[in-house]
C-alpha cells in the first residue's frame, strides 16, 4: 500500500512539473521574446533563459521517475479511459482534416507545375518536394489510426496488451518525417539556440509516440515511470511551442511568432494527447490499489515471456494431478 502511494504521489509531481511547467514556459517565452528583438537587425538572442528551465524540468521528472521505481505496467480503466478515448478520436480527427488540407495543397502545386510556371529564385531540390508529400500521406494515416485506437479503447473499455497492434507506428513515422524535413530545411538556416525549441519538440513527440505505441501494442516492458516521463516531457514541449506562436500572432508580432518556432496545431493536439496520458494514467493509478498491490508481488525483473511459461507449468502440474 505505501509503495502504491508513493507511486501515485510522485505521478502527481509528474503531471504537474508537464502542465504547469508548460504554462510557466508560454509565459516566460511570451514575456521575453519581444524584448529580445536586436534593434539595429532585427534579429532575436538567445533564450537560454528558457531553455535552461525546460532542461532544469526535464531533468526533475528523470529524478522523479528514479525515485518512483515502479515496475509494474498499469491499465488506464474506467472513466479515464472514456475520456483517453474522447481526446484520440478528436486528434484523430484533426490530423484527418489537416492532411485534407494540406493533400489539397499539394495538388494546387502540381497544377501549378503542370501548367508550366516556374518557382521564384533557387530550384527546390528533389528531397524537399517528397518528403513533404510522404509527411501529409502518414499525417492522414495517423489520424486513421488515431481513431481506431479511440475506438478500441471506448468498446474494450480501458487499455489492454495489444489493443493496437502496428496501426500506432503510423503517426511514430509521421512525426519522423516532420523531424526530417524541419533538419533537411530549415536547420540550416537558424541558429542552434533558435531551432531548439522546434527540435526539441519534435524529438520529445516522436519519443512520445514510439512509447504510447509500444505500450498499446504490449511491446517490450513498460513501467508507469517510463510512460509518465515521455508523455510529461512530451506535454511540456508539444504544448508550450504552438501556445507561445499562437500568443505571438495573437499580439500581432508575426516576426516573434516565426522566431518563436515552427511547431503548428498538429503539435498541440499531439501536447494534448500526452497530457491526456499522464493525466488519465494517474487516476487510473489511484482508482485501483488493489490491482496495484497484486502486480507488487510479481517478479518484474525478468522477461515479459515469463509468465506463458509460468501458466504452461501451472497446466502441466494440474494435468500430472489428475493422472495420480
Amino acid at each position: 500500500m505505501k509503495k502504491n502511494e508513493r507511486s501515485n504521489s510522485l505521478s502527481r509531481i509528474m503531471v504537474a512539473l508537464g502542465g504547469l511547467g508548460a504554462l510557466l514556459v508560454v509565459v516566460l517565452r511570451v514575456w521575453i521574446v519581444p524584448a529580445q528583438r536586436d534593434i539595429d537587425t532585427g534579429l532575436f538572442t538567445s533564450n537560454m533563459l528558457v531553455i535552461g528551465l525546460m532542461l532544469a524540468l526535464l531533468a526533475a521528472l528523470g529524478a522523479v521517475v528514479f525515485l518512483m521505481r515502479d515496475r509494474s505496467r498499469r491499465e488506464i480503466t474506467g472513466s479515464p479511459a472514456l475520456v483517453l478515448s474522447t481526446v484520440l478520436l478528436i486528434v484523430g480527427g484533426g490530423m484527418l482534416l489537416h492532411g485534407a488540407v494540406e493533400l489539397l495543397a499539394r495538388f494546387d502545386i502540381v497544377t501549378f507545375y503542370s501548367v508550366g510556371q516556374q518557382w521564384i529564385g533557387e530550384e527546390v531540390p528533389v528531397v524537399q518536394l517528397i518528403l513533404p508529400w510522404v509527411q501529409t500521406v502518414l499525417s492522414i494515416g495517423g489520424g486513421v489510426a488515431f481513431v481506431l485506437c479511440g475506438l478500441n479503447v471506448a468498446s474494450e473499455g480501458g487499455t489492454r496488451r495489444g489493443i493496437s497492434k502496428l496501426g500506432l507506428l503510423v503517426p511514430v513515422l509521421w512525426m519522423w518525417f516532420v523531424l526530417a524535413n524541419y533538419m533537411i530545411t530549415y536547420v540550416s538556416m537558424v541558429r542552434i539556440t533558435e531551432g531548439f525549441f522546434t527540435v526539441a519538440t519534435y524529438v520529445m513527440e516522436l519519443l512520445f509516440l514510439f512509447r504510447f505505441a509500444s505500450y498499446m501494442a504490449g511491446v517490450g516492458k513498460h513501467t508507469v515511470g517510463s510512460l509518465l516521463f515521455f508523455s510529461c516531457g512530451a506535454a511540456l514541449f508539444a504544448l508550450s511551442a504552438p501556445l507561445v506562436r499562437l500568443l505571438m500572432h495573437l499580439l500581432q508580432d508575426t516576426e516573434a511568432a516565426s522566431a518563436a518556432g515552427a511547431a503548428g496545431p498538429l503539435d498541440l493536439a499531439v501536447g494534448v494527447l500526452a497530457l491526456t496520458v499522464s493525466i488519465t494514467l494517474c487516476q487510473s493509478l489511484s482508482a485501483s490499489p488493489v490491482s496495484a498491490e497484486a502486480e507488487e508481488s510479481v517478479d518484474w525483473s525478468g522477461s515479459e515471456e515469463v509468465e506463458p511459461v509460468v501458466e504452461l507449468i501451472e497446466e502441466v502440474d494440474s494435468a500430472d494431478l489428475i493422472d495420480e
